[in-house]
């Protein structure tokens, strides 16, 4: 551990304590920690990444949650003897000391700016996984998250969708990776066909995204998003897509739809065969229709 000077060694006592029974980091807490760590998509905590960019911080994982006292001395001396700002500094401390309890008094001490409490406020809940708390932080005025892709991948593989969709409408990130494209349009299916619809349109790979929304509404059993597929002006591209995917399988879902785009497209005759197959078309209301439009036009 590095030797304190007297002056540093106050500063520590009056951030935290000396005290073992005041030390919240038990084994409960650190496996917690840890838990949570190994959760994230890239098995790194926000605070991991905040820590690496401290010069010669080879290993953040090694030094948070501090095992004891001694290991939170050393903690607080690589980051009082660090080449980051006074600012950044205060933010480490704020983000330590909300396991100590004691985040918000010290923001009064040092007079920490409100966007950078919330910030850390919402680092910290990310990093325990509390989706809500995290995100009432991050989409407050005047708070630049600035590790965008991490929120967006660790909201999307959390399956905390909505929250991503509220993300990228507040904050604005660029979607320039398809990755990030991926992840929201995705998210944005689940509640609008349409709007994803007209989103994947602008992707860098849109087919790609395309049959992966389509796979996704047909295994999610979403019937409104099937109905409103089949009135879409589609490019042939999608037509392709859409009916190698409606053919892959004989469930119900994916039989309706096909046979509801057969008779949207006037493929009458390939959609009289498919019905005449199928027992459960033949109960279905776009059966009927099928055979009035059929006996028409005899």
């Amino acid at each position: 551990m590095l030797k304190m000077e007297d002056d540093q060694f106050e500063r520590f006592v009056g951030l935290f304590s000396m005290k073992d029974e005041d030390f919240p980091y038990n084994s409960q807490v650190t496996n917690e920690i840890q838990t949570f760590r190994k959760q994230q998509v890239d098995s790194q905590l926000f605070f991991d990444v905040l820590l690496s960019f401290i010069e010669g911080i080879e290993d953040p994982s090694s030094l948070y949650p501090p095992k004891s006292i001694d290991d939170l001395q050393s903690l607080f001396m690589i980051i009082e003897n660090s080449n980051i700002d006074e600012l950044k500094q205060q933010c480490f401390y704020y983000y330590l000391l909300k396991d100590w309890e004691k985040s918000e008094t010290y923001s009064e001490q040092v007079s920490l700016p409100k966007n950078y409490q919330h910030l850390m406020d919402g680092y910290y809940y990310l990093d325990r996984l509390k989706f809500e708390e995290a995100i009432n932080h991050l989409l407050l005025p005047d708070v630049l998250p600035n590790f965008p892709d991490k929120i967006i991948e660790t909201l999307y593989s959390n399956e905390k969708y909505k929250f991503l969709i509220r993300f990228v409408s507040f904050v604005g990130p660029p979607l320039d990776t398809f990755r990030k494209e991926e992840c929201y349009a995705l998210s944005l299916v689940r509640y609008s066909f349409l709007a994803s619809y007209h989103y994947m349109k602008k992707c860098t790979k849109p087919l790609v995204l395309w049959e992966e929304m389509i796979q996704l509404i047909l295994e999610s059993n979403d019937t409104q998003s099937c109905k409103l597929i089949v009135s879409l002006p589609l490019s042939q591209e999608e037509c392709e897509v859409l009916f190698s995917l409606l053919r892959s399988k004989k469930e119900p879902l994916y039989l309706n739809t096909l046979l509801a785009l057969l008779v949207e497209s006037n493929n009458i005759q390939e959609a009289l065969e498919l019905s005449s197959n199928s027992t459960h078309l033949q109960k279905s209301a776009v059966n009927t229709y099928l055979h009035k439009l059929n006996s028409l036009s005899s």
